[in-house]
């Protein structure tokens, strides 16, 4: 009987065996079977060709593009793929696994064909944060933005075309007229190198920064700074003497009543001649001397365009940014034969981009003789004429010998001279975006004579608009000057009696001219285009 249980038992235990086999072999079969198709499936999704092409577009959008063309269905986070960014991507049949490859390798995103035919992406690096609050490499990666920002000169201004690098590559951009710039980084651990030609190399790291503003630091070493002279070019310390910049800076130290007192003492070799004492009058400029017998006047440039000394005692001093002198022909050779008295190049003051800005400056002073003749009195110049008929052996009238001839009664310096007073009043209104900017400018000058009975006013109007359409920069301006003289003109000739004895006597002739009010007025007007470089 026990033998009959053991067989029985054995034959179960047999069965058993059988049973599991059988379903270990069906398991592995259908496991095969079912590896397979999901192989063959996603074998067949890869290998689908599309054709797409996109530039500068979010990668979300490329995504659902190649949904389309492929019949296929993409599952990932936004967030953890930065869909937002934008990508480039050209493919023209082209499988789709090669696209893929092409479009998610830079951005090191990893893909997983899913049985059901979808697929699955995912940042290849996940985010990680450590204890010493450092970003891990993909945060890093995700805060990567444009960066924006201004370059800006040791005055504040704006500095257009400074050069910005990214450090150890030749990718870079210029600032625009304003000095502003953008520039696309790929990680926060880049450098930007910002130079320009008078101003020392900085170098600046991105970090966490989405905007960058700089100061420029102006370059001690600038004479070694290239200067363009007439057809050519050459070092600044060549050129030392033969051309000199005087900007707004330094002529804004001398109070001036027309652009030609700005260069007193501020150039070697030139000299600022005033015409006369008048008050309104032109001045002459002379560059190392006399150089022609016909005409000493250089040629003037204008903002571009060529004018006389009239146009340029139009301007108000106010509305001068610089004033550069060409003195040698080297530097003058561009302007051909009427450079033969030199050049002097005036820039004037343009509107910048920005919320207007309005500045209003007043200057006031008095003006007076700084040296009067040293003449005798009554009965000093009585003695005079006694001693001058004993040594001529003639004899005076009676009346030289009463007492009311030798009473001082007029001191007609005083009379002929006076305290004048000087006043200025400039009022100057800019702004702009970038494409547009606009500048306005009014002055009012009232000047006494030293003389008494004259006086001149002048009243200054200058407005200018600069226009940029795409590669081209258009700029006009136009100034009105209006004058007025009242009074009297008066001058002192020449003609003086004047005896060696022990004091000098001078006989003053005033010579006074009645002149009914005047007033001119002239106007200017340029324009001026020339293409972006």
């Amino acid at each position: 009987m026990k033998k009959n249980r053991y067989r029985k038992n054995r034959a179960s235990l047999c069965l058993l065996m059988k049973i599991s086999l059988a379903q270990l072999i069906f398991s592995i079969v259908f496991s095969s079977l079912t590896y397979a198709a999901h192989v063959s499936k996603a074998q067949e999704v890869l290998e689908r060709t599309v054709t797409l092409h996109a530039d500068k577009v979010e990668l979300a959008t490329v995504l659902d593009q190649l949904e389309q063309k492929a019949n296929v269905k993409f599952v990932y986070s936004n967030k953890a793929i930065r869909a937002e960014r934008p990508v480039a991507i050209h493919v023209v049949n082209q499988k789709l696994a090669a696209a893929l490859q092409t479009l998610l390798a830079p951005l090191q995103i990893s893909y997983q064909v899913t049985p059901s035919g979808r697929i699955l992406l995912k940042a290849s690096k996940e985010l990680q944060t450590k204890s010493t609050g450092l970003l891990s490499i993909q945060m890093r990666d995700m805060l990567a933005q444009v960066l924006k920002g201004k370059v800006s000169d040791e005055h504040g201004d704006g500095l257009p075309g400074v050069s910005v690098r990214l450090k150890g590559t030749q990718l870079g951009t210029l600032t625009d007229a304003s000095g502003n710039f953008e520039f696309e980084v790929s990680n926060l651990e880049a450098v930007l190198v910002f130079s320009f030609v008078g101003y020392k190399t900085q170098e600046v790291a991105a970090g966490d920064r989405a905007v960058i503003n700089i100061s420029m630091v102006p370059d001690d070493k600038s004479l070694n700074e290239v200067v363009v002279i007439g057809y050519g070019s050459s070092r600044k310390q060549d050129v030392v003497g033969s051309v000199d910049i005087v900007s707004s800076k330094d002529a804004g130290a001398t109070t001036a009543t027309n652009p030609s007192q700005l260069l007193i003492g501020k150039s070697a070799g030139v000299q600022v001649l005033q015409s006369n004492g008048t008050p309104g009058s032109d001045a002459q400029i002379l560059i190392r001397g006399t150089g022609s017998f016909t005409g000493v006047d250089p040629l003037y440039v204008i903002d571009g365009i060529q004018g006389s000394k009239t146009m340029f005692n139009t301007l108000a001093t106010q509305d001068i940014e610089n004033i550069t002198i060409l003195k040698d022909a080297s530097s003058t050779a561009i302007y051909g034969s009427a450079a033969a008295n030199g050049v002097v190049i005036i820039t004037t003051k343009r509107g910048k981009s920005g919320a207007p800005r309005i500045n209003f400056n007043t200057q006031w002073g008095v003006a007076k003789a700084w040296k009067t003749l040293d003449l005798l009195n009554a009965s000093q110049y009585i003695d005079l004429l006694k001693d001058f008929a004993a040594t001529t052996n003639s004899s005076l009238p009676a009346k030289f010998n009463t007492p009311d001839v030798t009473t001082d009664r007029t001191d007609w310096q005083k009379e002929i001279f006076r305290s004048a007073l000087v006043s200025q009043n400039d009022l100057n209104i800019n702004g702009g975006s970038e494409k547009v900017a606009y500048s306005f400018s009014l002055g009012y000058i009232k000047q006494q004579a030293i003389v008494r009975n004259f006086a001149n006013s002048r009243l200054n109007s200058r407005f200018a608009l600069d226009e940029t359409l795409g590669r081209f920069h258009l700029g006009q301006s136009l100034n009105i000057r209006y004058t007025k003289d009242d009074g009297q003109l008066a001058s002192i000739p020449t003609r003086c009696i004047m005896r060696l004895t022990s004091r000098s006597t001078t006989r003053i002739s005033l010579a006074v001219t009645p002149t009914p009010p005047t007033s001119t007025i002239s106007a200017m007007v340029t324009t001026r285009s020339r293409p972006l470089t």
